[in-house]
């Protein structure tokens, strides 16, 4: 049997692999609706140290580590389907975070890399943003969740009760 964390970022084709995980079950439904609590805080922090210390302090508690994660992916496919997917639909970003991205964050500028922009046509590039950072501070959080091979440490999020 697969492990749920990698069912969180994979596509199967058997459905029942994971019957009592509602997150598994939520990204599989393509419900990609996201926790605008826990995302506002984590935005308004600025993403950056105190991003950190948010997750860090998060991570005390299992339920937040997986909201955390949760919330990380689902910006992460809501940013792919709205870019990849030439039948997506349009996508109301103060609507779907329910709150105004700051305008001191200028993610252009941000996820510049090589002093290359993003390309023009990228859309709802703060949800591409905001799930990179997350990730960035799960690794920095747990360097194990890095240094052993990825999602097979992030196993503690997943645990069977």
């Amino acid at each position: 049997m697969c492990d749920p964390a990698l069912a969180l970022l994979c596509n199967f084709d058997e459905r029942n692999l994971f019957p009592d995980n509602h997150y598994v079950e939520k990204l599989w439904s393509g419900d990609w609706s996201i926790d605008e609590n826990l995302c506002k805080k984590l935005v308004m922090s600025n993403l950056n140290q105190s991003l950190f210390d948010i997750v860090r302090n998060g991570l005390n508690q299992e339920e937040d580590a997986k909201n955390i994660l949760f919330l990380g992916i689902q910006s992460l496919l809501t940013f792919c389907d709205h870019n990849l997917n030439p039948n997506s639909s349009k996508l109301d970003l103060e609507q779907y975070l329910k709150f105004t991205w700051p305008e001191d964050i200028d993610v252009t500028q941000k996820l510049q890399r090589d002093s290359e922009p993003i390309f023009v046509n990228i859309v709802y590039p703060q949800l591409l943003y905001l799930s990179h950072e997350i990730f960035s501070a799960l690794i920095l959080w747990n360097q194990t969740w890095y240094t052993y091979g990825g999602v097979s440490e992030v196993k503690f999020c997943f645990k069977e009760h």
